[in-house]
């Protein structure tokens, strides 16, 4: 028996093993897609229901995905410090081995901001920050809370510095409960909607108004700067979203949006 054994794991170890294909392109969601998200959760957390804070919670978590094409990771990291104020009119994604001694509730399952440190700016000209930022954290970023009294009050003060809170404990959101929203925006506007894909739209759309560029000068260096948006260190990085360009001129797909000088606009999620 041991002998067969041994045999049997000869032949098998003779045997290549199969490759496994990586993901060529970066699905993303179609305009008309984007819009229905977008509609269903603007009107959400504009309702002032009772589920209206996790509403909002949700739009801003969304408008980031898909305005800066930020990672879930990414999103569920920033700290009330890293957002545009004053003196600083950016949004600043920092990595989590950047943070010093700062402690996340969260671990050992905290999300991990792994990519390179960049300060981002507003792309798009119909964006909705700063706005969104100060709307959440004046009108949304609390939870109920009761005094030794009994009586209860809207906590807004944490011990943690995170932005996004889960509205029933204060607690920074999990990456499961992001994910658990994910769903539920699937179910209910009957989109394929995964985090992920927000980002892919994004960069779907700058790579082909980079590429639309006349100027291999002006092109190289808007390449360039697209690298740095994404916090990668490498050009090949954009080797998928050149695949999709291609692969989408190629099926005659088109995406709207406006204008090459300056900052564009992108009428779907207006």
């Amino acid at each position: 028996m041991a002998r067969a054994l041994d045999a049997h794991g000869k032949v098998w170890r003779q045997v290549k093993p199969l490759d496994i294909a990586k993901e060529e392109f970066a699905e993303d969601l179609e305009d008309a897609e984007i819009r229905e998200i977008e509609t269903f959760l603007a009107h959400a957390a504009a309702s002032g229901g009772a589920d209206s804070r996790v509403a909002a919670r949700d739009y801003l978590m969304w408008r980031m995905a898909i305005e800066y094409g930020l990672r879930i990771g990414e999103i569920l990291a920033l700290r009330l410090e890293d957002l545009p104020c004053r003196t600083q009119d950016w949004l600043k994604i920092l990595r989590t081995d950047r943070r010093g001694d700062l402690v996340d509730p969260r671990a050992p399952r905290a999300p991990q901001v792994k990519t390179l440190g960049r300060d981002l700016g507003y792309y798009f000209r119909n964006s909705r920050f700063p706005e969104l930022f100060s709307r959440y954290q004046l009108s949304h970023r609390w939870v109920w809370a009761s005094r030794k009294s009994g009586a209860r009050y809207q906590k807004t003060r944490f011990a943690h510095p995170y932005l996004v809170i889960n509205a029933t404990d204060g607690m920074p959101l999990s990456m499961q409960s992001a994910q658990r929203r994910a769903a539920f925006i699937r179910a209910e506007t009957g989109v394929d909607f995964h985090w992920h894909a927000a980002r892919h739209s994004f960069f779907n759309r700058a790579y082909v108004l980079m590429d639309a560029i006349k100027d291999p000068l002006e092109r190289e260096e808007m390449r360039a700067g697209l690298v740095y948006w994404g916090g990668w260190s490498s050009e090949d990085s954009l080797d998928i979203y050149t695949a999709t360009a291609r692969r989408n001129k190629a099926r005659g797909a088109a995406f709207a949006l406006e204008g090459t000088d300056g900052k564009p606009s992108w009428g779907a999620i207006d």
